[in-house]
């Protein structure tokens, strides 16, 4: 009779921003009043995915663009407006890790299915025998 697997998810990793290259990188585009966001007001993961939104209209305050009037200083409010904007690729700014153990071959078939923005390493059928493999 098979074994019951318990599915098991590891954060292994996650994004962490380098404050002194954001400052340089900022000052290299020539902004000049950017606020960062306080620690408990955003997680780096948020703030890596505006930095990429906002360099993509160089709407890091209002000047820097002449076709931007109105910077939102609201992060989450900024955020759902990419969002609704559908601008999806700058939120593969914010990069994860995780190990997912004890899931079926039908989940993963699934996951590489719907793999935008995702980078997928799993246990190889060719290498790994089949009695090896928990299901």
């Amino acid at each position: 009779m098979p074994k019951q697997v318990e599915i098991e998810i590891f954060q292994i990793a996650k994004t962490k921003v380098n404050n002194e290259e954001v400052i340089r990188w900022l000052r290299h585009l020539e902004v000049e009043s950017f606020r960062f966001p306080s620690m408990n007001e955003c997680t780096d993961a948020a703030f890596l995915v505006a930095l990429a939104a906002k360099r993509c209209y160089k709407s890091f305050e209002v000047g820097l663009n002449p076709n931007i009037t109105k910077v939102r200083e609201d992060l989450t409010e900024y955020l759902d407006n990419v969002l609704k904007q559908r601008h999806g690729s700058v939120f593969e700014h914010s990069v994860f890790s995780f190990a997912i153990e004890g899931v079926s071959r039908v989940f993963t078939a699934e996951m590489n299915r719907h793999r935008a923005g995702w980078a997928i390493s799993e246990g190889s059928l060719r290498f790994i025998r089949f009695n090896e493999i928990p299901y």
